[in-house]
Formats: C-alpha cells, sequence, structure tokens
C-alpha cells in the first residue's frame, strides 16, 4: 500500500509538470518557485488556505457522518427515483478495461495534478499571468465553500453503494478495496450532490482557458473526463454532475469578480511591485 500511495504521488507530480510545462512552455525551477510565493503576501495566503482546505475537508467527512446520522438525513431515495438507471446504462455502455483505465487515471492522476500544475505553471510567472495563481488557488476554496453546505445538509451516497441501484464500482474492482479504503477519508461516501470534482475541474479548465496554451485545451479536454469518470465508475448520478457543472462556473464567475486581471501587468494584485 505504502508503495502504491509512492506511486499515485510521483505519477500526479510527474503529471503537475507536464501541465505546468503546456502552460508556460518551461518547467517551473524549484530554486525560485518558494521564494516567489513567499514574497507575495496574497499568493501565500491561498497556499495556505490551499493546504487548510485539505486538512479542513478531512475533519468534515468525519463530523458530516455524525451529523448526517443524528438529523437522519438521506436524498440518496429521490435522486434514484428521478434518475431512474442512467448510472447503470451508462456503465453498461463504457464498461470496457481501456475506457475504464483512462477513466480512472483521470479521477486518481490527472484531476489533482491539473490542479498543483497550474499552480507549478503561474507561481513565478509575470503579469496576468501572476493573476492565474490566484484564480486558480481561490477557485479551490470557492468551489469547497459552495459544495460544503450540500455534504452537511443534502446527503447523497454514492449510487453503488445504494441498495437495489445495480451501480457497480468500477474503481474499486479495477484497483481493488484496499486502494478505495485508502482514499475513503479524503471522499465521503454520502458527499456527491454536487460533485466536487467535476466543479473544480470545470473551473480549472476556465482558469486553464485564460492562458491561451495547450494547457487550456487539455484542461478542457480532462474536465470532460472527469465528468465522465465520476458516473461511470460509480461515485456520482448524473444530477451530481450537472449541480457540479453549474457550481464550476458559478465559481469561475466569483473569482474573477474578487481577482480581476490587474490594468498593468507588472503586479500581482494587492502585492508590491518587484
Amino acid at each position: 500500500m505504502i508503495l502504491l500511495g509512492l506511486a499515485n504521488i510521483t505519477l500526479i507530480l510527474s503529471f503537475a509538470l507536464i501541465c505546468a510545462r503546456l502552460a508556460n512552455g518551461s518547467f517551473p525551477n524549484p530554486r525560485t518557485l518558494w521564494p516567489q510565493i513567499r514574497k507575495d503576501r496574497t499568493a501565500l495566503f491561498l497556499l495556505i488556505a490551499l493546504v487548510g482546505g485539505g486538512i479542513v475537508d478531512i475533519v468534515q467527512i468525519h463530523y458530516d457522518d455524525l451529523l448526517t446520522r443524528a438529523l437522519a438525513l438521506d436524498f440518496t431515495p429521490h435522486i434514484e427515483r428521478i434518475e431512474k438507471g442512467v448510472v447503470v446504462t451508462l456503465q453498461s455502455y463504457f464498461d470496457h478495461p481501456i475506457i475504464v483505465g483512462i477513466l480512472s487515471f483521470a479521477y486518481i492522476i490527472s484531476f489533482p495534478g491539473l490542479l498543483v500544475g497550474m499552480i507549478l505553471a503561474t507561481a513565478t510567472a509575470p503579469g496576468p499571468d501572476r493573476t492565474r495563481l490566484a484564480h486558480a488557488l481561490l477557485a479551490y476554496a470557492l468551489n469547497y465553500a459552495l459544495v460544503l453546505p450540500f455534504y452537511f445538509l443534502f446527503p447523497v451516497n454514492e449510487p453503488w453503494s445504494f441498495p437495489g441501484s445495480g451501480v457497480r464500482p468500477l474503481l474499486e474492482e479495477t484497483l481493488g478495496p484496499a486502494f478505495m479504503e485508502s482514499i475513503r477519508p479524503f471522499s465521503g461516501i454520502n458527499n456527491c450532490f454536487p460533485s466536487y470534482h467535476v466543479s473544480l475541474s470545470v473551473t480549472l479548465a476556465l482558469v486553464a482557458l485564460e492562458t491561451r496554451t495547450p494547457v487550456g485545451t487539455f484542461a478542457a479536454i480532462n474536465a470532460i473526463l472527469i465528468a465522465a469518470s465520476t458516473v461511470v465508475l460509480g461515485f456520482h448520478w448524473v444530477i451530481d454532475v450537472i449541480a457540479g457543472i453549474l457550481f464550476g462556473v458559478f465559481a469561475y464567475y466569483l473569482t474573477r469578480r474578487l481577482f480581476p486581471f490587474p490594468k498593468s501587468d507588472t503586479a500581482f494584485p494587492d502585492s508590491p511591485s518587484r
């Protein structure tokens, strides 16, 4: 399991470097990366918020289960009744080893890799590209802030876990139950609506498209694969995906309003000129 975890981290970081290369034409210099972020108070604050968000997510999942049991809330039957076997039908069409492998890679590797890659690509860039650092990091925080209330007050279980749904846990069948147990602390089984994977991947795709580089096209394709993977692998209902797309677009809109591109391309917003 330790070797599997190290392999995943290596793939994610490698993927992040490729994304950074596509975004700005060169690999980030690790010697200047941290000094640049450290000198920029806004970037440093957003980076701390990014790390803090991961910690909050783990805590949220723990207390989310307690609150759900206390309130006896479960909207899964309503979602299942509306969709009437749509997820099962989609799984039957796309249940092929190659397709499942591609979607599993997108879900596990390219999703976090793109987020890290966008940060690496913009952390040391000048002008408007520095603003994209704020866009990438703030998008992460805003997406989570928007979906969090729903995870507490509108719990929906993953399709494969709902009795009688007929949905198969294809990722678990592919990589084994041990892998699923390792990622479960970061992914609550009743945190389905809306899909955070889809929401953040849509926002990141819109941020990446700002660069007008190949990474934008890649991010858009990646968002499509993420949306497909969440359903085909059995993690989300179609309604979750639709809601995730809407939340992602809205989070991007808020991001642009809170951190508009500066009129001058010489400084990062709210930061001293360098």
